[in-house]
């Protein structure tokens, strides 16, 4: 979904609980050399998921889609890797509530 100049991977409602929506980053691996995927989030990205939050929250709707309650929401991160190429991918964690730079 792109809000302004942000893209983001996933706006998911949470259907119980104080979250109107939460906004997933996805970052992915194939090999391991590299670093865990989680360690290609800065505090800048982190900055920017913020803030398209934050114009969601204030436009009251996903652009071009449904309304968002007036709860709060939260930021996610969801790691997923895939060990060799015919291996099948799989959730290596999944990151709650990103604290706000």
């Amino acid at each position: 979904l792109r809000v302004g100049r942000s893209e983001l991977d996933i706006v998911a409602r949470e259907p119980s609980g104080p979250c109107a929506f939460v906004i997933v980053e996805v970052r992915s691996r194939t090999v391991p050399r590299f670093g865990a995927p989680q360690e290609s989030v800065d505090a800048a990205k982190v900055a920017r998921l913020y803030a398209a939050a934050w114009d969601l929250a204030r436009a009251g709707q996903i652009p071009g889609g449904g309304r968002l309650a007036g709860r709060p929401f939260r930021v996610d991160l969801v790691t997923v890797v895939r060990e060799g190429a015919g291996a099948k991918w799989r959730v290596s964690a999944h990151l709650r509530g990103l604290a706000p730079p």
